[in-house]
């Protein structure tokens, strides 16, 4: 089953999400969560489809005789076969009594009734896929936790044998098991493998792990059982897959793409996982088709529908109770859908297309898990209205607009045909037949003989040449081109051909040749299709055609493009001598192709391919590093000690470019699981470029940082609102740079602080912007300020004019001439419109106007700090407290400070630390991470600091001190003991992060106690409800502005999670969560720990320093794992530098959101939730 609307689907690691989206004219529109509606008769609800004129909707079958479908196919008789369950999403605990089953629907009439009903197999365990084999004496099922070979030895119709192929599969999240089986004409069945099992496959079940698949994935394997492979890697919970006449393979998915083409060895976009190094697989929509849940699709190639809904793709929303018609626009051999089009709507919510196929009569069949509830997450599992009886299998037929098309003819039984008249059938119109008599064909025992015959004229038939090149590869033969020369001008046959040599084990080198004349074929569907067939037959001759081949693909033809680098890829992993790349002389663009492919090929020639590359171009800092990351995962010490020469010389002038390939040079060792030796050329180096930023002698000076305003809460992650922008001022000087906020997103707030000066007589500045929309009189947050720097007493403050013209502000200072002081441009306005400033023209010029690498000093600096952490330079931990402790330095630079010093030498920061932790004028975002570190340092001072940091804390910092303290067992009990004395508020100990961190320091005594502390405030299930029935009143009155919650949803959210195109995929997306209403999203985000979904869960890591780091993992990169912290910032941890991980049974969401915000802010972000009950695609920009 798709994976559907989950709870902490919706909501994980960050609050909420996230970005207005573009919507579709015709809006599509999700039903209720529980439709209010009761259950319809089968004749009842076929009155509520709605088609386009012509169509009939027809009811195959109903429970009783079936209960809910999940899975159906076809055999060579023309029978349906369908899985269907009840126990469906709980596996029965005792399989021998499980209540599921396969069942076989045959003779199916004029009005679409089955008139037999078999139950060919029962007690399964939740059967998803089905596929009967040939005449269907036997099938290929999956049930919990096989795929089963189930057999019919005596032609009853009932199976009598069963024998495991494969397994066991993971089946923790039954929504992800294996599904759409299909026989490709290759003779391997193509299976999909779903969302958050990670199974470990055995051929019978039993010996060696064969195949190992992580989440979302597709597999195939031998009907035999013989053998078994990763073809695709990715997307998140494929659930549904057909064939087009040319061998492309498309799935359905869930959170990533609705429709997606699989191409044999890519990767396509999931949560959170890498590509290897190409990038994904290139989308072919950009539409999410309304809904997150998305299953079952077919390609519609049979003549029985007209003509404008052939050659399409139809798609099941499970989610908006309707299917689908897309039609693909070629973009070269791209298929590109636009937008879909609704072809089937019902009016009854219980309707929910979970599978579809196209049968043998030309009909579209589809599987309706009929239930008034589909999502098993956002309504109680228990529910008392979930249904598990009924379930109906429908067939959409063609009437004839005037009604009087007769009905589709019965299907033939494929396999009462004798191979003579079996053979016809490879001409047939339609897709499923033609592929059925291909399979069945392979049956024979006399279809040797015939094919011969067949291929001993020449056909004049291109659909039947397609198959007929099938038959002879699955006969042995390599596949011949002579039968087919009267039609090898059809694309389609040279395609299929293409596809059979693919599958060979060995070539010919005329076969070589002959694949790669048709690089350069007129057709782009067989460019690309003869790309992906060497990309299965390396050979170091196909390079150059290919390279020839990217040149001349359009751009708008991204997968051609992406073919020839996967082929590329496989080309490179042959290489071993690098210098036959060299010897190729090959132009500089053709070079830096290869380059960017070697990325992907994790070896010592391919990182020889792109030493020799770097070497000679001259490339960017970012660039050149991002190579050296990939020689330093893939080649010796030896020749990695050779690039710090290398880059030094590159960036002789330039040390700030060294610190940065430098960085990446380590990140590169790490995933390698390796660190560098200090006394190694490289570690020499390292500490020499540190030094060179450190030292207070050769610092490069500061004169700008940026800042989040003070009040921010310490959860939220700081987005710089600065940049620079060109102004016109009112004395007629026009296009100057300025400093302005609106440059990054017009939401966001933060502070522009100078480094401290002294202060002149006198001082002017030209300023512009507003404090809020016109008409309004709010509270004006945005304004410039000068501050003295020993006391940060404010002297001088202007606001900006309500203008975008530039006025010149002059500031009198005669009486503070003379002291040092600092200039802050503060924007605080969080609003979508008129909430920015900018500021430029300071005379005397006591501060830096506008330059482009304004900020560049802090961050080089900040590079330099991990990198004293990284070499463990101690001799440099004072240096690194002065930037500490330095409140004109940037956020990023003090944090980075703060961990460095506080894990090198914690006697040296600790009083520094101290001092920042308690100050209530240091924002919260900084005394946060500072918080942390010092939780570290056990000693009395430092948990006496953190008490103390209580007095006067917000909200949002509160739950940071907490578990700070609750790191160690002192801290424990100084915790406990402030909240005794009313330091600390009782309701931390309910807080369920606080709660985890303290159970490993647990003793009676502590238990006890926290009893005794907690016994006086309401439990925190009542807690939590009293708040949400208080916002829930009082968000009627509150006046909330969906505009402005869109505003703040990109501040809050959008680094974990999507809606429509917009936003990250670390979490899942949230389109269409308004449709829970606001009682169930109040749940969500005051409560998120509540119900948390085990792939959602969060990881509690302890590093050997004694720093505890929580948030979702997201994958290993080598030796190093990969987290998203509750900013929705990725944070590595070298494996060697982890005391212990485990999974928590807590979210990443943050538990104290209402906190972190201003009620009135809530309000509006709960205003643009609520607004979001539908999830219109968004039109893409052709890509």
């Amino acid at each position: 089953m798709p994976v559907l609307l989950k709870r902490s689907f919706w909501l994980v690691m960050c609050s909420l999400v996230c970005l207005v989206q573009i919507g579709l004219p015709k809006v599509v529109v999700g039903g209720p969560l529980v439709a209010p509606t009761p259950a319809l008769s089968p004749a009842e609800q076929a009155r509520k489809f709605h088609l386009p004129p012509g169509f009939e909707i027809q009811l195959v079958a109903s429970e009783p005789d079936i209960q809910k479908p999940m899975n159906l196919n076809f055999d060579s008789r023309g029978r349906l076969w369908v899985s269907h369950s009840y126990e469906y999403p709980f596996p029965a605990k005792d399989p021998a009594v499980a209540r599921d089953a396969v069942t076989i629907l045959d003779g199916i009439g004029a009005d679409g009734r089955a008139t037999k009903i078999t139950r060919f197999a029962d007690k399964l365990n939740i059967p998803i896929g089905v596929l009967p084999l040939y005449d269907g004496r036997e099938a290929i099922a999956w049930s919990i936790p096989h795929l089963w070979k189930l057999r019919d030895t005596d032609g009853d119709g009932v199976a009598d044998q069963r024998e495991i192929m494969f397994g066991a599969f993971d089946y923790v999240d039954t929504h992800g098991n294996q599904n759409a089986l299909k026989m490709g004409q290759d003779g391997w069945i193509y299976a999909c493998h779903g969302f958050r099992n990670d199974s470990k496959i055995r051929l019978k079940g039993a010996g060696n792990v064969v195949l190992a698949l992580n989440s979302g994935n597709v597999y195939r394997f031998r009907p035999d059982g013989s053998q078994i492979e990763q073809v695709g890697w990715g997307q998140v919970n494929p659930f549904g897959s057909c064939f087009d006449p040319f061998g492309d393979f498309f799935t359905a998915d869930c959170h990533s793409k609705p429709v997606s083409l699989v191409m044999r060895g890519g990767y396509i976009e999931s949560f959170g996982k890498p590509n290897d190094g190409l990038g994904f697989t290139p989308a072919i929509t950009g539409s999410d088709h309304g809904s997150t849940g998305i299953a079952g699709i077919v390609y519609y190639d049979a003549p029985q529908f007209p003509a404008e809904y052939r050659n399409n793709l139809f798609v099941g929303n499970v989610v908006t109770n309707r299917v689908h018609r897309d039609v693909p626009e070629w973009r070269g051999s791209t298929p590109w859908i636009e937008k879909p089009e609704d072809f089937l709507v019902c009016d009854d919510w219980w309707f929910h297309p979970v599978d579809l196929q196209i049968g043998p009569d030309g009909a579209l069949y589809i599987a309706d898990f009929y239930n008034c509830i589909i999502g098993h997450y956002e309504v109680d599992i228990n529910h008392p209205r979930r249904d598990r009886h009924r379930g109906r299998i429908w067939r959409v037929v063609w009437k004839g607009l005037d009604g009087q098309n007769p009905p589709p003819a019965p299907a033939i039984n494929l396999a009462a045909l004798p191979t003579t008249e079996l053979f016809g059938k490879l001409s047939d119109p339609n897709l499923t037949v033609r592929t059925r008599a291909t399979n069945e064909l392979t049956t024979r025992k006399d279809m040797a003989v015939e094919l011969a015959r067949q291929l001993s004229q020449p056909v004049s038939d291109a659909t039947r040449a397609a198959h007929l090149i099938w038959v002879a590869f699955r006969a042995g033969q390599v596949p011949p081109r002579e039968p087919f020369a009267l039609v090898w001008n059809e694309p389609v046959v040279r395609a299929n051909w293409l596809r059979a040599v693919t599958e060979l084990t060995d070539w010919s080198n005329d076969l070589l040749i002959q694949v790669q004349d048709l690089l350069a074929d007129s057709d782009p569907r067989v460019q690309r299709i003869a790309a992906e067939a060497l990309s299965q037959h390396p050979h170091f001759e196909n390079v150059s055609p290919l390279l020839k081949l990217w040149a001349a693909a359009p751009t708008q033809d991204t997968l051609l493009i992406h073919a020839v680098k996967l082929s590329l890829r496989n080309q490179l992993r042959q290489v071993r001598e690098p210098d036959r790349i060299a010897a190729l002389k090959l132009p500089l663009e053709q070079q830096a192709q290869l380059a960017e492919v070697a990325l992907a090929v994790q070896s010592e020639s391919a990182a020889a391919l792109i030493l020799n590359y770097v070497q000679e171009q001259d490339l960017g800092p970012q660039v050149f590093g991002k190579y050296l990351a990939h020689v330093a995962r893939n080649v010796g010490e030896s020749k990695l000690n050779d690039t710090a020469g290398l880059v030094q010389r590159k960036f002789a002038a330039n040390p700030l470019a060294q610190l940065s390939v430098y960085q990446q040079i380590v990140t590169g060792l790490a995933q390698r699981g390796q660190q560098i030796r200090p006394n190694s050329p490289l570690g020499m180096w390292g500490a020499t470029l540190a030094r060179s930023v450190l030292s207070p002698a050769q610092a490069v000076k500061r004169n700008w940082s940026v800042y989040p305003l003070t009040n921010s809460p310490a959860g939220q992650p700081f987005n710089n609102p600065w940049g620079l922008r060109n102004r016109n001022c009112a004395d007629g000087q026009a296009n100057l740079l300025f400093f302005d906020s609106i440059v990054n997103g017009e939401h966001l707030t933060g502070i522009l602080r100078s480094n401290q000066f002294t202060i002149p007589e006198s001082l002017t500045f030209w300023l512009c912007g507003h404090n809020g929309e016109p008409g309004t009189n709010p509270e004006p947050v945005n304004h410039v300020r000068l501050k003295l720097a020993t006391t940060g007493e404010v002297i001088a403050k202007q606001l900006p004019p309500r203008n975008d013209l530039a006025q010149k502000v002059a500031w009198d200072l005669h009486q503070w001439a003379g002291q040092k002081g600092m200039l802050e441009v503060v924007d605080a306005d969080s609003g979508s419109a008129y909430a920015w400033l900018a500021v430029s023209r300071f005379e005397p010029p006591v501060v830096d106007d506008p330059t482009a690498d304004f900020l560049t000093p802090d961050a080089d600096a900040e590079l330099a700090v991990k990198l004293v952490q990284q070499l463990k330079l101690t001799d440099l931990v004072p240096q690194v407290v002065a930037l500490l402790g330095d409140s004109s330095t940037s956020l990023g630079l003090r944090i980075a400070a703060a961990q460095t010093a506080g894990g090198l030498d914690p006697a040296v920061a600790r009083s520094v630390l101290e001092r920042i932790v308690a100050d209530g004028a240091e924002p919260a975002s900084l005394r946060s991470p500072v918080a942390q570190t010092l939780g570290t340092v056990d000693v009395a001072s430092s948990r006496a600091a953190l008490v103390a940091a209580f007095l006067g804390a917000p909200s949002s910092l509160e739950q940071s001190l907490a578990l700070a303290l609750a790191s160690t067992g002192p801290g424990t009990d100084a915790l406990l003991v402030a909240i005794a004395a009313g330091k600390a508020p009782a309701r931390l100990l309910q807080d369920p992060p606080v709660v985890e961190r303290l159970k490993p320091r647990l003793n009676p005594e502590r238990e006890q106690k926290i009893g005794e502390l907690t016994a006086g405030i309401p439990a925190a299930d009542e807690r939590i409800r009293q708040l949400v029935n208080k916002r829930a009143e009082g968000h009627a009155r509150s006046g909330a502005q969906i505009e402005k919650g869109a505003a703040l949803f990109k501040t809050h959210c959008a680094a974990c999670h999507r809606i429509g195109d917009q936003g990250q995929k670390v979490g899942p997306q949230l389109d269409g969560i308004g449709q829970r209403g606001i009682e169930r999203l109040l749940e969500d985000v005051l409560d998120p720990n509540r119900n948390v979904d085990g792939a959602f869960r969060a990881t509690i890591v302890v590093t050997k320093g004694g720093l505890t780091l929580t948030g979702l993992k997201l994958r290993d990169e080598g030796q190093v794992m990969v987290i998203v912290d509750p900013q929705g910032k990725e944070q590595r941890i070298p494996a060697d530098d982890i005391e212990e991980s485990h999974l928590s049974p807590i979210s990443p969401m943050p538990s104290n959101f209402a906190e972190t915000i201003p009620e009135a802010d809530f309000h509006h972000l709960l205003a643009f939730l609520l607004s979001r009950t539908t999830a219109p695609p968004k039109e893409p920009a052709a890509p």
